[in-house]
């Protein structure tokens, strides 16, 4: 799964090019908002000009949010969104935020607040919100509360109704303003330099209200009308689509409609028809889904007829297709002559026909389509009610968006689109077998995903049953690799290798091709993992070489990521440090060139506990941690708590037993939202034996005998059982049950016997259990009270100026750190901690801030103070401890 590029763009804004005009007392009054608030609404008709408004506040701001590490500024059109999920799913794919393993809209809602919280000052609009509005207010208020660094730009025809909410209602422009827009608008499209009777551009802006995007089109027409013609025009309403609309949209109607008037029959027909395809549609598109009903050879002649009149707008971008787009009033109108159109329903059958046929070659960048396969999926699926030759349709787009959607994280969508599609094959008999087959691998995937281990398996025998009865080799091994993947999750280490073996030997019987090549190396990879599970690192060794070798060969970089990092924790585990060395780098390397940031950080921690078995305990601690912050900012808790646990582990050879306790504490506060009884086990013995090497052996007990319970869950993993025998020794010696030789003698044989980075650790602890080591304030980061003073390890005091804000903010870093670390202190934390009471203004108030913590690293703290999930902490790669002595 990827996330955030290296070196990404902070921005997605396209602002068009025309001038802004009219809207300046506005756009200083939204300003004047967002220093009151951090979400404002722009309300108003369709056509008053709010998303033109937003976007010029958007681009006049984007300095301020892309400034200093800012979050940037983001447009979010939802326009075409029907549900809150498709909304929730379009907010995260422009953010950019991973969603894999969220089951509802809920925790979706929530994931997105915490990725605008961990992206820091950031501006969000989102535009056409009326549709789902109260679907989404709470949600919004929300991210709002979650995200304090955040503000949220709103466009709607409806108030939200949220406490948090600030409105500014859009009326119509003054009428100097009009008739400079309509002037300005006019000039772009007359061959004259006439511009017409003021007094009749008076009267043309009155009439049609004196809304920006009436006003646009009315111009628009002064290419073939003078304004006289124009004014008759608009005096002369047009019945087409009386009493749809209320009083309030009427004379915006009247220009869309005189608009559509003016166009030729087959035009006027394609104006409708295609407002049955989502905004944004290609010509590809658009001619298989109409070219029946308006004529192949039309089709572009028409569609080029609607560009020129306005009433369709091209986005065009380097190297892609061309896409059109209606503004949404002006789609309104489109929809409305399309609901009358007898041939509404057969364009929507052609688009979803289409879709079917070019869903196979999809990839998982094809973002700008998902809307238009949304909705073929939706036409598939409804046709296969009746008509079972549709189910194969819905098959194939369903299949053809795994990649995008795996790509997106979006498993809870991917597993509804799927179990949809298996109830329309099921509608169709024994001929959608193979696809049956496909459809329940993909939804097992999602499930696995979601943490259903149960669904998963029951989809993956579901898929292995179908293949077998039809004799599908290649299928048949998908299916086996994934039950091998859902006991390996089990810790049911001999079953997963059982079953891989089986699935290995149907892949030997297909064709050797990419695809075969590609299975294998799946299932390889996760054999090799079984293996090392286990302790056969030769067999690991020899499995994750032949799925290292596919990937390669296919140029699959994240496949090959994760084949390298297996092989640089076998190297690490066979003691071959110079080997595992190497492989680390060429994996992060790898890693980093494609933007696989959750193996980044998987890399970076590994590569911290083979720093550790050198005895290089500062830049382990240094790797832990900035795994840890990689993982906390992409929203992976299980694998944050991984990092977590061997930054405590780092702690405790240390010396900072307390330090590692409460790491320990953080770090098993995650993983019991997850779910994980090997790290479960893994913890409580780490906390066992540091508990005995304070004497607390009462404590040490109570930790062991969680160990114990949680252990029994892990069906099989001799290296964990080996590293709890060894934790359960360090308690027995320092509680005086064992003899210390005797039992650095039997976990010395247990370490050999079954080694890894765990076992080493815990044989490390025992031999230090008869002389612990002395936690060294050389080694800490000292403050003195009220942050008057700090020293670096090993450093002199650094006194800060007697009533300064950067006591304060430092004091207010160092009781996050020690109070609840890894937890950021937000921007606004800052400002209210450094200048308690005081009113500033908001650009004031930030540059304050960002000056304070500037001055702080410049005295000493650089490395010290780092950015964190859209705040600021002190990194947990150095003990903090708290200087009791007055300063002098």
């Amino acid at each position: 799964m990827t996330g955030r590029r290296s070196q990404p763009a902070r921005t997605n804004l396209v602002v068009p090019a025309s001038s802004f005009v009219g809207r300046e007392a506005e756009l200083r009054r939204l300003g004047e908002l967002f220093e009151e608030g951090r979400l404002v609404t722009v309300l108003g008709p369709g056509g008053m000009g709010k998303t033109r408004l937003s976007l010029q506040h958007a681009q006049d701001s984007l300095p301020s949010y892309t400034a200093r590490k800012g979050g940037g500024v983001w447009f979010v059109d939802l326009s075409e969104a029907r549900t809150a999920a498709e909304a929730l799913a379009t907010v995260a794919g422009v953010l950019d935020l991973e969603l894999a393993g969220l089951r509802d809209t809920d925790a979706v809602a929530r994931a997105i607040g915490l990725g605008l919280a961990r992206i820091g000052r950031t501006l969000v609009v989102l535009d056409n919100l009326e549709r789902l509005v109260h679907e989404l207010a709470a949600p919004v208020e929300r991210w709002v509360a979650m995200a304090p660094s955040a503000r949220v730009l709103v466009t709607s025809r409806v108030v939200l109704g949220v406490d948090a909410e600030h409105t500014l209602e859009l009326g119509p422009l003054s009428r100097e303003a009009a008739t400079e827009l309509f002037l300005g608008r006019s000039a772009l499209v007359r061959s004259t330099a006439d511009a017409g009777d003021p007094a009749l551009v008076h009267e043309i802006v009155d009439a049609i209200d004196r809304m920006p995007l009436a006003i646009e089109l009315a111009a628009s027409r002064t290419r073939i009308l003078s304004t006289s013609d124009l004014v008759a025009r608009l005096e002369r309403p047009l019945d087409l689509l009386r009493g749809a609309r209320s009083d309030r949209h009427g004379s915006v109607r009247r220009a869309i409609v005189d608009s559509v008037a003016l166009l030729g029959p087959a035009a006027r027909r394609l104006f409708a028809l295609a407002s049955t395809l989502p905004n944004g549609f290609t010509l590809e598109q658009l001619e298989a889904s109409v070219a029946e009903v308006i004529g192949p050879s039309e089709v572009l002649d028409r569609l080029e007829e609607l560009v020129r009149t306005s009433l369709l707008r091209v986005e065009a971008e380097p190297g892609a297709p061309a896409r059109y787009r209606y503004f949404e009033t002006i789609r309104d109108v489109a929809e409305e002559l399309a609901a009358e159109d007898p041939a509404r329903d057969a364009v929507l059958a052609a688009h979803a026909r289409h879709a079917a046929a070019r869903a196979p070659s999809l990839g998982p960048s094809a973002d700008g389509d998902l809307a238009g396969y949304l909705l073929a999926h939706r036409t598939a699926v409804g046709h296969a009610a009746s008509d079972p030759s549709w189910a194969g349709d819905a098959a194939a787009i369903a299949l053809g968006l795994e990649p995008l959607l795996s790509a997106r994280g979006l498993s809870q969508l991917r597993a509804t689109l799927l179990g949809q599609t298996l109830a329309a094959l099921d509608r169709a008999g024994d001929e959608a077998t193979v696809a049956r087959a496909r459809v329940h691998l993909g939804r097992g995937l999602a499930r696995r995903e979601l943490g259903d281990t149960a669904g998963a398996w029951s989809d993956f025998e579901a898929a292995l049953e179908l293949a077998t009865a039809s004799e599908l080799d290649g299928l048949g091994a998908v299916a086996l690799t994934g039950l091998a993947g859902v006991e390996d999750v089990t810790g049911d280490t001999k079953g997963a290798q059982a079953r891989l073996g089986e699935a290995l030997a149907l892949l030997a019987r297909t064709e050797d091709d990419a695809l075969r090549k590609l299975r294998e190396a799946e299932a390889l990879l996760l054999l090799g993992h079984a293996h090392r599970r286990e302790g056969d690192l030769p067999a690991a060794e020899h499995a994750t070489a032949g799925a290292r070798a596919r990937y390669q060969a296919l140029g699959h970089d994240e496949g090959l990521a994760a084949a390298i990092y297996e092989a640089a924790v076998l190297a690490m585990f066979a003691a071959r440090g110079a080997e595992a060395h190497a492989a680390f780098e060429e994996g992060l390397e790898v890693a980093r060139r494609a933007g696989i940031h959750v193996m980044e950080g998987a890399l970076t921690t590994a590569r911290g506990c083979l720093l550790q078995d050198e005895g290089d305990l500062a830049a382990a601690l240094e790797h832990h941690a900035a795994a840890a912050r990689i993982f906390r900012e992409r929203g992976s808790r299980y694998r944050e708590a991984s990092a977590l646990y061997y930054l405590a582990t780092t702690y405790v050879e240390r010396g900072e037993l307390d330090e590692a306790l409460a790491v320990l504490e953080q770090a098993r506060r995650l993983v019991e939202r997850v779910g994980s009884p090997r790290y479960e086990a893994l913890m409580a013995s780490c906390a066992a034996a540091t508990l005995a090497l304070l004497g607390r052996l009462d404590d040490a007990s109570e930790e062991l005998a969680r160990a114990d319970a949680a252990l029994a869950q892990v069906a099989e993993e001799p290296a964990l059982s080996a590293t709890l025998a060894i934790h359960r020794l360090s308690v027995e010696v320092r509680g005086g049950e064992r003899e210390a030789r005797e039992a650095t003698e039997t976990a010395a044989g247990l370490s050999n016997a079954h080694p890894n980075d765990d076992s080493r650790f815990a044989l490390r602890v025992l031999e230090s259990v008869a002389a612990p080591a002395e936690a060294s304030t050389e080694a800490a980061l000292r403050v003195w009270p009220e942050g008057a003073a700090f020293a670096l390890p090993g450093g002199a005091p650094v006194e800060l100026p007697p009533r300064s804000p950067l006591r304060l903010v430092l004091e207010l870093l160092v009781s996050r750190r020690v109070d609840a670390p890894g937890e950021p202190v937000s921007t606004e934390e800052v400002i209210r901690a450094g200048w308690p009471g005081e009113k500033i203004g908001a650009e004031a108030a930030l540059n304050r801030a960002y000056v304070a913590l500037a001055t702080l690293r410049k005295k000493g703290l650089r490395d010290v103070i780092v950015s964190s999930g859209g705040g600021y902490e002190i990194t947990q790669a150095i003990v903090v401890r708290r200087v009791s002595s007055e300063l002098g």
